[in-house]
């Protein structure tokens, strides 16, 4: 890589961690419209990163000749996680009853389906599995570099969210116990997700293990409370 290339890649990583940085806080403290308009701030920002950075869909893992292979993958990735959600659920129930999801089926479905890709999974999913590994990797990372910094970060992004004791129903824990438990959870799986990533050689297990995850949680969620 020649200097000016290297410049960009570093110039690129720069800024999509002071975006980040932006985001995460914006993120937090909007809703409604203005939370939709802090999301497409987010994906244009991480459009300009890619742009500067000179990445391809290659690059971050959307290269079409992939798509086969990484589909491969997702489902069997999806099978372990649905088995696992599901005997977490019949053991114990009220560790899905987050107050934040206390609503009926309909609205928790159109949330799973619909709101949470556009909100949440394809936005990260190109942000720690796709844009980051790749100016990572650009600067000449090992593999095993990329895949601590970037789920490192993504534990970290998750902090800000982070349920407050009354929000779950589990028991009675210390906000400081929770915070710290949520970043070792997301950390753990952010590394999952970078593995698939790494593995397939493509975005799409990624994605649709984290939106499969997430969106069942909001359904076992409404389940539960109901």
């Amino acid at each position: 890589m020649n200097v000016v290339l290297k410049d960009n890649t570093v110039l690129s990583l720069g800024l999509l961690i002071l975006m980040l940085v932006v985001c995460n806080l914006a993120f937090a403290r909007s809703s409604g419209w203005a939370r939709w308009g802090w999301q497409l701030f987010g994906f244009g920002g991480l459009f300009f990163v890619y742009r500067i950075g000179g990445l391809s869909l290659g690059d971050i893992g959307l290269s079409r000749s992939r798509i086969g292979i990484g589909l491969k993958y997702a489902l069997v990735a999806i099978a372990v996680s649905f088995v696992a959600l599901v005997i977490a659920y019949f053991i114990n129930q009220s560790l899905f009853r987050d107050t934040r999801y206390n609503q009926a089926l309909g609205p928790a479905l159109l949330a799973s389906l619909f709101i949470l890709p556009l909100k949440v999974v394809i936005f990260e999913e190109l942000v720690f599995r796709g844009v980051m590994p790749a100016l990572l990797k650009d600067l000449g990372s090992r593999p095993w570099v990329i895949l601590v910094v970037s789920s490192i970060l993504f534990g970290l992004w998750h902090i800000s969210t982070t349920p407050k004791s009354g929000n779950i129903t589990a028991g009675h824990y210390s906000n400081l116990l929770i915070v710290g438990a949520i970043f070792m959870v997301t950390s753990a799986a952010g590394a999952a997700l970078y593995l698939l990533r790494y593995q397939s050689d493509s975005l799409v297990p990624a994605i649709a293990v984290h939106w499969f995850i997430n969106g069942a949680a909001i359904v076992l969620a409404s389940l539960a409370w109901s």
